[in-house]
């Protein structure tokens, strides 16, 4: 897990700990590409920034609160039990942790 103000490589990424629970991706070439990493890329940078155990969210605010204009995406860590619908999966009896076999030979190869 990164400490505020540490940053981590991650293939073409760099995570950055701005603050207590707010870490930002951004390219590490800085050469203009987009960021679109995966979700299994996003779910890796995540547990290197909080944790495998930990839940993060990105927001998507309204166009008129939107600030942008840094190539970059933000992660925020949030209580997991805040999240009404992973609530929904356990009272159900699934685990939402669970991977498939597909799912875990996929992260096993980032």
């Amino acid at each position: 897990m990164l400490k505020v103000g540490e940053d981590q490589r991650f293939g073409p990424y760099m995570i950055s700990m701005e603050s207590e629970g707010h870490a930002v991706i951004w390219p590490a070439d800085l050469d203009g590409s987009p960021v679109n990493p995966t979700w299994y890329e996003l779910q890796h940078m995540k547990a290197l920034a909080f944790g495998a155990q930990a839940c993060a969210v990105e927001v998507f605010p309204p166009t008129r609160k939107l600030v942008d204009g840094q190539n970059q995406r933000h992660l925020w860590l949030v209580d997991y039990e805040a999240i009404p619908h992973f609530q929904k999966d356990e009272e159900a009896g699934a685990d939402p942790l669970a991977h498939t076999e597909e799912e875990t030979d996929h992260a096993a190869h980032l």
